[in-house]
């Protein structure tokens, strides 16, 4: 199961850096490890 969110580019690398401990997290346990997080920055226009 993935959940997709969209960050606000300044707020990106803050939010990529914490997602990527709790995907690390979420992995290590049997229960959780089919969850992940993905993120993307708004598109502009």
């Amino acid at each position: 199961m993935t959940y997709h969110l969209e960050i606000p580019a300044k707020h990106y690398i803050i939010i990529m850096e914490l997602l990527a401990a709790i995907n690390k997290q979420l992995k290590s346990c049997p229960e959780t490890e089919d969850i992940h997080f993905k993120t993307s920055t708004p598109k502009e226009g």
